[in-house]
């Protein structure tokens, strides 16, 4: 195979963070650990947004127990 000359660099952050975890991860991580199937993905996704923008939920189970009753609440209604 021919050397294309492009080589990939590792960001100096990537470095740094190599082997660290965000401790909102390690809190959210808990929760979902719990959880299977689509209550689990959807928490997953609902916390991996919270992470991302900086939102810092100050009782994960407690939130994700709320968003699980607001989904069972909507699909009681779509098959009434």
């Amino acid at each position: 195979m021919r050397d294309s000359g492009i080589r990939r660099l590792t960001p100096q952050w990537a470095v740094r963070a190599a082997g660290t975890v965000h401790p909102e991860v390690e809190r959210v991580a808990e929760v979902i650990g719990k959880l299977t199937g689509g209550r689990a993905e959807r928490a997953r996704q609902f916390f991996n947004w919270c992470v991302v923008e900086r939102v810092v939920v100050s009782d994960p189970a407690s939130l994700e127990r709320e968003l699980d009753d607001c989904v069972a609440l909507i699909k009681a209604q779509r098959t009434a």
